[in-house]
This record gives structure tokens, C-alpha cells and sequence, in this order.
């Protein structure tokens, strides 16, 4: 199983130019369950997974 509760990634934080790439997220996947990341480009799929994957500390959570 992988779980993430209440996971943020802001960029510049506390800049003119903050970015909240992901904010509050709550995630379970249970083993043997698939899962697909879908949506636009910079909508922040690579942020997840990258925070999941633990390639990257997130903000909060």
C-alpha cells in the first residue's frame, strides 16, 4: 500500500511568483491496484509522482 496524507509542493514559496504545483492531497493506493495520472501539461502530474516516488520532499505532509 502506498498512502499520502495532506501532501503540498509550493515553489518560491512565500514569492511574488509562488507556485502551488499540489496542495492538500490526500492519496491511497492499495497493492496490486493500478492507477493512471492524467491531465494537462503542468497541471502537476510529474509533482506527484515525483513526491510519491520520494525523488522529491515535499512542502508539507
Amino acid at each position: 500500500m502506498i498512502q499520502v496524507e495532506r501532501i503540498s509542493k509550493y515553489y518560491n514559496r512565500n514569492q511574488p511568483d509562488e507556485v502551488r504545483a499540489l496542495s492538500d492531497i490526500h492519496l491511497t493506493i492499495a497493492a496490486g491496484e493500478a492507477l493512471v495520472v492524467n491531465g494537462a501539461s503542468g497541471c502537476g502530474k510529474t509533482t506527484l509522482l515525483g513526491l510519491v516516488g520520494c525523488m522529491s520532499r515535499p512542502t508539507s505532509g
